[in-house]
């Protein structure tokens, strides 16, 4: 069995491709994705290639849902996209394409859709994404993160979440471990501050936190710095650790803002606007946030982890697989028509 996997969203392909390799080590993995993020080199070959699948790299046009001058530089690139993804479905006959959602997505979604593939859609977010409301429309089966998403015709299955994501949590739960800060062996506990930005980085954060390094060195429990994206608030829920969100101001349909209001909602973090950013604003909710106590972040977490399914890329694995066993049996490909 082939299975081709695509989309913008990295970490859920990278759980999926992990249980998927343990439930059918024998199948075809393919991850078609992007050299580039914008300016910076993209880790997605690295990453793919490392959980065991195939990396596949494709032209593409970026949907955009206002329209720009940029919009007519991406738009002369869907038409070379779209014929190197029937070119590639052609050449890899898949049982099953499964879409993580965005622009990368749509012409393998299209073509896959074409030839008879079965069509699996996964959308991480608390809102469907442009490009996997399209893919929606031509799934098979559409599966989402958030169980309230759920419903006519959409299955809950979770957010997939990383191997090492899964095993730091049980290990930190088996030696009866609750802060982060114990983990690194360089860190003294009570002095660990985790920053990042998603895999384009986030240089906002990073002139701020630069500004505010010396008045950084004061003792404070694990807290986490980052962007909102779905993913990184997924796992930030899972491992239960505190955390101050920064959401990307144009992220798409002001996803970012509503992932960031799941966990502030739980009590487990804050939420600072990018346009409020300020070494003085960002010291003073750390100290905030870490100044909290032991009971309130108890419940914080159990909270949070209440809302996330652990074995997410397990159901998501499984439902692939059988949607591309049919495939296998059901009526005539159309690769060659």
């Amino acid at each position: 069995m082939t299975i081709l996997l695509t989309g913008t969203h990295l970490t859920p392909a990278i759980a999926t491709i992990q249980a998927l390799r343990k439930k059918a080590p024998e199948a075809k993995l393919v991850y078609v994705g992007r050299k580039h993020t914008g300016a910076a080199e993209s880790v997605e070959k690295e990453e793919i290639e490392r959980v065991g699948a195939e990396f596949r790299q494709m032209t593409f046009g970026k949907l955009h849902r206002h329209f720009t001058w940029r919009q007519i530089l991406e738009l002369v690139k869907f038409p070379a996209g779209f014929w190197q993804a029937g070119k590639l479905v052609s050449e890899l006959k898949p049982e099953a394409v499964v879409s993580f959602g965005g622009y990368v997505a749509l012409p393998l979604v299209i073509w896959g859709k074409l030839t008879g593939a079965k069509l699996v859609v996964h959308e991480q977010t608390t809102g469907w994404g442009l490009a996997n409301r399209i893919a929606k429309r031509l799934a098979d089966v559409a599966a989402v993160s958030w169980e309230e998403m759920a419903g006519q015709g959409v299955v809950w299955t979770g957010n997939p979440i990383r191997e090492e994501i899964v095993s730091a949590f049980l290990q930190r739960r088996d030696s009866g471990i609750e802060s982060v800060s114990s983990l690194p062996s360089s860190s003294p506990p009570g002095q660990f501050l985790y920053i990042t930005g998603g895999n384009q980085g986030a240089k906002a954060i990073d002139g701020v936190v630069e500004k505010i390094l010396p008045d950084l060195a004061e003792k404070f429990e694990a807290v986490s710095v980052s962007r909102a994206g779905a993913n990184t608030v997924t796992e930030l829920m899972y491992l239960g650790i505190p955390a101050i969100l920064v959401p990307l101001p144009d992220s798409a349909g002001g996803e970012q803002q509503k992932n960031a209001r799941i966990l502030e909602e739980t009590g487990l973090g804050k939420i600072i606007n990018q346009e409020r950013l300020t070494g003085e604003s960002l010291l003073a909710v750390i100290k905030e946030l870490t100044g909290k106590s032991i009971n309130y972040f108890a419940e914080a977490k159990k909270s949070a982890r209440a809302m996330v399914e652990p074995a997410a890329a397990d159901r998501l694995a499984e439902i692939i697989l059988r949607e591309g066993l049919e495939g296998t049996e059901g009526e005539e490909r159309k690769y060659d028509k």
